[in-house]
């Protein structure tokens, strides 16, 4: 071999060398990314088998459906109440059941997951059942209320240990707007009446005049 030749081939791959190696190389660093393990979050919650509630409130009679999250195909799932007098459970599919609330007092449900012979976890969920609502009040039966103004409606059922909520109605929504939960928001001026009412029927109103600032 010549010695220009092999000083040629030299110097050549002396370039691709530096080239790839160790200079830096723009097109290959714009797609490198570099994370520290320190900077690497894993969310350990994202894998556990979860319930929709933990606890809940039911009126006697109400029923609710309780659904368990995140297991796999494999694993089977039982539902049981420690008290069937007070709540009675019924399966509805692999995932849910139906809570049956028969009478006041206390219960837990208890929700066991398994994978064959093995139980992979146990879940609970403590369930109050309360009395039906029989009247309900609201505290001010006139309100004057500036437009943008928002209040929480005061209520007063019977018997006080219910978990029974009222259903709020609003005659006249330009003038004022209530939520679920009795906030009432005054959106124009004019009157209205708002209305909280309870399933046995009874209810209560209160006038509410909105005005300008």
């Amino acid at each position: 071999m010549k010695l220009s030749s092999f000083v040629k081939k030299f110097s050549i791959g002396a370039v691709l060398f530096l080239a790839f190696f160790i200079l830096p190389n723009p097109v290959l660093d714009k797609h490198v990314c570099k994370v520290k393990a320190s900077e690497v979050e894993i969310d350990d919650d994202v894998s556990k088998i979860k319930l929709n509630v933990k606890s809940k409130s039911c009126i006697v009679d109400e029923t609710y459906t309780l659904k368990v999250y995140r297991t796999t195909r494999k694993q089977k799932i039982s539902f049981k109440s420690n008290d069937s007098s007070i709540i009675t459970v019924k399966k509805t599919s692999d995932k849910e059941a139906e809570i049956v609330a028969n009478e006041v007092g206390e219960a837990t449900v208890t929700v066991t997951v398994k994978e064959g012979s093995k139980t992979v976890t146990s879940l609970k969920c403590d369930v109050t059942v309360t009395p039906p609502a029989l009247s309900v009040k609201l505290i001010d039966g006139k309100l004057k209320l500036s437009v943008d103004d928002k209040v929480s409606l005061k209520k007063d059922l019977k018997p006080s240990i219910t978990c029974e909520t009222p259903t709020y109605i609003s005659t006249r929504p330009n003038v004022v707007t209530v939520s679920s939960r009795g906030v009432v928001t005054a959106v124009g001026e004019g009157s209205a009446y708002v209305y909280a009412s309870i399933a046995n029927g009874t209810y209560d109103r209160c006038y509410i005049e909105v005005v300008k600032e």
